[in-house]
Order: C-alpha cells, then structure tokens, then sequence
C-alpha cells in the first residue's frame, strides 16, 4: 500500500509540475505576445504607396531594375524588330528571328540604351517606361512592375538656320552665319499590344513634354516618323496636336539614323513639332 501511495503521489507531483511550469503562465505569455504585437502595429510603419500607384492612369518612372531594362528591351524588340506576319516576310527570317536573332537583338537594344542613360546621365537625356497603378491591374497584368510603354526623349539638331554674326568687323556690313540648333526631340516610343488605346502613349509623351519645358527650358518639341507610319502620324496629330514642322516654307523632311536588328540604317523621316506652353 505504501508502495502504491508513494506512486500515486509521485504522478500527483508529476501534473502539478506540468501545470506548474505550462499551464498555468499561460495567460501571462499571452499577454506578452498580444503586447508585442501591438507594439509592433505602432511601431513598424505601413508600406507607403504613391498616390500615382493608386490612380487608374500609368505610373511613368525611369527604368530601376534590371528586369525594368529587360522588358523595355524586349517591348522595344518586338516592336520594331520582330518580323511581321505579312507577305514580305519569309519563312527562313522567321526562323532565324527565332533561333538566335531575338534573344541577340534584346541584348543590343538592353547594352545601347543602359550605355545612354549612363553616359547622359546629367545632361538633356531622358527614357522613360509605363507601369500599371492598382486601378489598372485587370487579367492582363497582375505585376505592378510590368513594363507596359516606354518612350526615349534627347536633343537631336536641327536644320541649319541664318543667324546674325555680331562678330564681324566691319561696322556697316551685316553678316550671318549657318549655324545648327539643338532641340528636344522624342525618339523610340511603343506600347505594349493589348495596352493600346488606353492613354499611356498620350501619358508617355505628356512626361516629356513636360520635362522638355520645366527642366530644359525648351519652348517646342519635336518628334521624327517615317511617312510609311500612318498609325504614328494620326497619334502624334490628333492625339498630341503635333504639327508638320516646316523649314524654308516647306515641310521638314529629315535623313534619320535607326538601328533594326543590330543594322544601323538611315531612312527619312517626317518631322513634327509642338509649341510647349
């Protein structure tokens, strides 16, 4: 009997050693973690999100990442690399394109533009790529870093124009010299496919415009389109009320550089102005 007592008497102490050490601080850790808790809700701030990021319209910001560079690079490519589904096209370029040519073209356009905005950084240089804001996200997109536009904005020189030459010695002789202006003028400018028609274009040149004007200081902007463009043309001319820019009375025709799939080439270009107010 004894023998027994003694073992009821040691499980006895056993649970009350449990209760002793688990159940009964209970209620004191879970005070502790409900403080902690509360502490933290006070203390560790809210992610802030811009106000851009909660409007319905594109976000416009400088490239950040390297997948920023990524897709515009791919954006660019297969906009205006990528071979169309038109009658011009071969089977044999098709292939290639895909077989080596895209991936070399993407990393061209990714090595050209990172080298631009590195060695412009500072003077009158600018590119600039579309995101979603939260009032975008659809089943198109759920990525709030998805590169949706992008648009190149620099100082390319003008025609060459008369300007009067105060240097000259002669008192009553007046002389002029040629001299060639430089003037903002936006360059690469594409919207993803199934984004068109939604205002992001209009948002991108809108960013420049008024970047042209506040921070350069410059009182028009230009822009450069081949006549075969109709799509671009009507955009620039109803949608951002560019006009035919004119040199010497006559509409300003201009021998443009472009680089396709790693080729430079020069082909003509419409030129189109818009006085920034």
């Amino acid at each position: 009997m004894k023998v027994r007592r003694r073992i009821k008497s040691g499980k006895s102490s056993y649970w009350s050693l449990l209760f002793a050490f688990f159940v009964k601080p209970f209620p004191s850790l879970l005070l502790l973690l409900l403080h902690a808790l509360f502490i933290s809700i006070i203390i560790i701030p809210a992610p802030v999100v811009s106000v851009s990021a909660l409007s319905s319209g594109p976000r416009i910001v400088t490239p950040q990442s390297n997948r920023d560079w990524q897709q515009l690079s791919i954006l660019i490519s297969e906009n205006f690399d990528a071979p169309t589904n038109s009658n011009t096209t071969t089977l044999r370029e098709q292939v290639e394109w895909y077989l080596y040519e895209k991936m070399l073209t993407e990393r061209s356009i990714y090595d050209r533009y990172q080298r631009l905005a590195k060695d412009f950084k500072g003077t009158k240089y600018g590119i600039y790529v579309a995101k979603p804001s939260f009032g975008m996200m659809n089943s198109k997109t759920n990525n709030i870093d998805d590169v949706l536009g992008v648009v190149e904005l620099g100082m390319t020189l003008g025609p060459p124009s008369s300007t009067p030459n105060h240097n000259t010695t002669n008192e009553t002789s007046s002389s002029s010299i040629l001299r060639r202006i430089p003037r903002a003028t936006l360059g690469v400018l594409c919207v993803k496919k199934e984004y068109r028609s939604m205002g992001i274009g209009k948002a991108l040149v809108d960013k420049c415009e008024h970047e042209a004007r506040t921070v350069w200081n410059e009182t028009s902007l230009f822009v450069e389109v081949e006549p075969k463009n109709t799509d671009a043309l009507q955009f620039f001319r109803t949608k951002c009320g560019f006009k035919s820019s004119s040199s010497h009375n006559n509409t300003e025709i201009k021998n443009a550089t472009i680089t396709k799939r790693r080729k430079v080439e020069v082909r003509p270009h419409l030129v189109l102005s818009r006085k920034l107010e």
